[in-house]
C-alpha cells in the first residue's frame, strides 16, 4: 500500500491556506476618518467615523458580520463610548456601513489606539488579519478656562502688594552691609546654580525612563529663586533681606547659569524633541515684578513712616500666610485635571528634588557658620524655584502636548513642597504658642498695666551718658513679647530694671525693628 508523501501534504495545505486568505483579504476593506487627531483640546468629544466596503466582485454572505474593538495605550487619558460596532455584509451592501464611535478624551497627552476587526461566521469569531489599524494617533493639549485666567490675574496682583508690604520693612543699610560681605549670597548661589542643577539632572535618570519627565526635573533644577521663597523666609521669622537680596541676584545670574547648564546637559534629553531656548524676557519681568513692588515699599517707609510700621507690625505676615495658602489651593485647582496622569515616579521625585534643595542649603550655611535666620532664607531660596520659567522654557522648547508633559515634574515639585510647608508651618506655630504658654506660666510672667509705668519710670535710675543706638535689624531672629505703650519724654525700658532713652531702636515683636519717638516710650517683656 503506497502512502501520500508528506511533502505534498504539506504543500495541498499552504495553497489550501493562501487561497482562504486570499478570498478574506477580498471581501471587504476598512477607512478611518480622520487619519488621525492632533493637539484636539482635552475635555471634549470626537467622533471617528469606520468606513466598511465590499470589494468589487465579492457575493454577499449574510452569515458574516464584523466586530470592531479598539484598545489603549493609555486608558487614562481617553475612551470610547460603548464597546464596540458591529456591522454585516448585509448592511454594507444598503450603505450602512459607514458608522462613528464618540472618542472621549480626559486630559492632555499623547495616545496610541489600536483597532482590530473581528469577523463572526456561525458563531465562530476570530481576527481578520487583514482590517487591523494600528497606531491610531491621538494628541490632546490643555484648554484654559476663563475662570483661571481670572484667578490668576488676582493672584497675581496680590502678590505684588503683598510685595509691596515686604518693602516697607526692609533696611537698604543691611542690604549693602550683605553685598559688601556676600557670605550668604554665595552660598546661596552656590547651592542654587550647582547642587540643584546637578542634582536635579542625576535624579531624573534614577527615577524616570522617558526623556520628557527627565527634561521637565532637570528645568525646574536650572531655575532662579523666585517670590514664594521671601514669603516663606518671613513667616519662619528668617532673614528677608538676605532671602530678597538673593532673589534679585539669583533672577540676573539665571541669565548665564541657565544657558549654560543647559548647552552643557540638555543634549542628553532632546535628541528627538529639538532645542531647550531660555526666556530671557520672562527673566527680565520677573526682574521688574520684584523690583517695582520693593521700590514703592521703600519709598512708604521713608515718607509714611508710620504706615510702613504698622504694616511690617500687622499686616505682610497675615497677608504673606494667607497668599501662600491661596497659591496652592488654586494651582490645586487649575491643574487638578493631569493628577491623573501623577503616578509615584512624579510625585516622589517632586518632593525629593524639593526637600534634597531645603537640606543642602540648610546645611551648607550652617556649614559657613551662618546664623538662624540667614540659615532659613538660604534654604528656602535653594528649594522654592521660579516655577514661571520652567514652565516657559518648556512651551518655548516643545511643541503641545509634549510640553504639557514635560512640565509633570516640575509641578509635583512646586505643589508637593509649598503644601508640606503649609503644614509645617502649622507645626511651627502651635510650638511656638505653646513653648511660650510654658515658659511664661513657669516663670510666673505676667502682663504689667499701664497705670504701673509712671511709678516703675520715677524709680528708673537716671543715664548719665546717652546709649549708642544699636544698628536696627529688621525682619530678624523674632522675640516672643508683649507691648504695653505710655507717653513719656525721657526713658523707654528695655528690660525690667533697664532704661534706655528715646530715640533708641529696639527689636519688637515678630521681630520687627523700628524707632521710639520722643514722645513715646516702649515697655516689653520677653515671654522665652
Amino acid at each position: 500500500m503506497k502512502t501520500t508523501p508528506f511533502w505534498l501534504l504539506g504543500l495541498c495545505l499552504i495553497l489550501v491556506t493562501g487561497i482562504t486568505a486570499q478570498k478574506q483579504k477580498k471581501r471587504i476593506s476598512l477607512i478611518v476618518h480622520p487619519s488621525s487627531l492632533s493637539q484636539v483640546p482635552q475635555g471634549q468629544t470626537y467622533d471617528i467615523w469606520f468606513d466598511f466596503q465590499l470589494l468589487n466582485g465579492i457575493s454577499i454572505d449574510k452569515e458574516i458580520s464584523y466586530v470592531l474593538n479598539s484598545s489603549f495605550s493609555d486608558v487614562r487619558m481617553a475612551n470610547f463610548e460603548g464597546n464596540g460596532i458591529t456591522v454585516s455584509e448585509k448592511d454594507i451592501l444598503a450603505g450602512k456601513g459607514n458608522i462613528s464611535m464618540p472618542l472621549n478624551i480626559h486630559v492632555l497627552g499623547e495616545l496610541f489606539v489600536n483597532f482590530t476587526v473581528y469577523q463572526k461566521q456561525k458563531g465562530l469569531v476570530k481576527p481578520d488579519p487583514y482590517l487591523q489599524v494600528n497606531n491610531y494617533n491621538v494628541t490632546a493639549v490643555s484648554q484654559s478656562q476663563a475662570t483661571d485666567k481670572i484667578f490668576t490675574i488676582v493672584l497675581t496682583v496680590c502678590i505684588m502688594v503683598n510685595t509691596v508690604n515686604m518693602g516697607c520693612g526692609l533696611d537698604l543699610n543691611i542690604i549693602k552691609e550683605v553685598l559688601k560681605k556676600p557670605v550668604g549670597p554665595t552660598v546661596g548661589f552656590l547651592s542654587q546654580f550647582c547642587f540643584m542643577p546637578m542634582f536635579g539632572f542625576a535624579i531624573s535618570w534614577v527615577v524616570f525612563n522617558q526623556n520628557l519627565l527627565r527634561l521637565g526635573l532637570f528645568v525646574i533644577g536650572v531655575c532662579p529663586g523666585g517670590v514664594a521663597s521671601n514669603f516663606w523666609t518671613l513667616l519662619f521669622n528668617g532673614d528677608v533681606n538676605l532671602s530678597i537680596t538673593m532673589t534679585f541676584v539669583s533672577t540676573i545670574a539665571a541669565m548665564g547659569m541657565m544657558p549654560l547648564w543647559i548647552w552643557l546637559l540638555s543634549g542628553y534629553y532632546l535628541n528627538d524633541y529639538g532645542n531647550v531656548k531660555v526666556p530671557f524676557d520672562n527673566l527680565i519681568m520677573s526682574l521688574v515684578t520684584l523690583t517695582l513692588p520693593l521700590g514703592v515699599g521703600l519709598l512708604i517707609r521713608k515718607y509714611k513712616r508710620n504706615w510702613a510700621d504698622f504694616i511690617t507690625d500687622h499686616v505682610v505676615k497675615p497677608t504673606s500666610l494667607i497668599l501662600m495658602i491661596a497659591m496652592t489651593a488654586l494651582a490645586f485647582y487649575t491643574l487638578s485635571h493631569i493628577f491623573v496622569l501623577f503616578d509615584r515616579s512624579i510625585v516622589i521625585s517632586g518632593m525629593i528634588l524639593g526637600w534634597a534643595g531645603y537640606a543642602f542649603g540648610a546645611t551648607f550655611a550652617w556649614i559657613c557658620r551662618l546664623k538662624k535666620p540667614q540659615i532659613i532664607a538660604i534654604s528656602f531660596e535653594t528649594a522654592l524655584q521660579n516655577g514661571s520659567v520652567g514652565y516657559i522654557i518648556l512651551k518655548l522648547s516643545l511643541p503641545a502636548p509634549y510640553s504639557d508633559l514635560a512640565a509633570l515634574p516640575a509641578i509635583s515639585a512646586m505643589l508637593f513642597t509649598s503644601f508640606t510647608l503649609i503644614g509645617v508651618y502649622c507645626i511651627y506655630m502651635c510650638y511656638q504658642k505653646l513653648s511660650a504658654y510654658q515658659k511664661g506660666k513657669k516663670e510666673g510672667k505676667v502682663k504689667r498695666n499701664r497705670s504701673d509705668l509712671p511709678t516703675q519710670l520715677s524709680q528708673a535710675p537716671l543715664l548719665e551718658t546717652p546709649i549708642t543706638p544699636i544698628t536696627p535689624t529688621f525682619f530678624g531672629n523674632g522675640v516672643n513679647i508683649q507691648e504695653s505703650w505710655s507717653k513719656s519724654s525721657q526713658y523707654t525700658e528695655m528690660a525690667p530694671e533697664v532704661y534706655y532713652p528715646p530715640g533708641v531702636p529696639y527689636t519688637g515683636r515678630r521681630g520687627l525693628t523700628r524707632q521710639i519717638s520722643d514722645a513715646e516710650t516702649q515697655t516689653y517683656y520677653e515671654l522665652n
